[in-house]
């Protein structure tokens, strides 16, 4: 990113987005890094995310995903907003989109039609088959796809 770049974090868990912060401040960000608490999706409104706490045992504290399907148990559902990347309003160019949103990658870049075509950054996005399927009905070529269409 170089001195003078600037990072758009979205994280809508809490806890984990109190790591981010954390992380931020640690290292002295804080002027290079926005942090946003909502998730980002193919609409505004909001969403449930399933998500296990790292006192409850989980392995990775990023590993939270959105879900139409019950809460399993031991998890946490928290409502969540959503945002397309469409509907947010950036002040500089943004030159690359990292995605790793557990699954609903395709949603994210189905929200991004707009921000794509004015932007046209690289993209770095995660790929979980598993995870694409229970979260977005999709598979992996489905994000090829999507983003193909900006």
């Amino acid at each position: 990113m170089g001195p003078e770049g600037h990072v758009y974090a979205f994280e809508p868990v809490p806890a984990v987005r109190d790591l981010l912060q954390r992380s931020i401040v640690e290292n002295a960000f804080e002027e290079r890094t926005t942090v946003s608490s909502v998730a980002l999706g193919s609409a505004n409104g909001t969403a449930r995310i399933i998500t296990l706490p790292l006192d409850a045992g989980a392995i990775n504290s990023g590993g939270s995903y959105l879900t139409p399907h019950p809460t399993p148990e031991r998890h946490q559902a928290l409502e969540v907003t959503t945002a397309t990347l469409d509907s947010i309003t950036f002040p500089r160019r943004v030159r690359v989109l990292k995605i790793d949103v557990e699954g609903a990658e395709p949603l994210v870049l189905t929200g991004a039609h707009a921000f794509l075509r004015q932007h046209r950054p690289a993209i770095i996005c995660e790929v979980n088959p598993h995870q694409l399927e229970r979260t977005a009905n999709a598979t992996p070529p489905t994000i090829s796809s999507t983003s193909a269409r900006r």
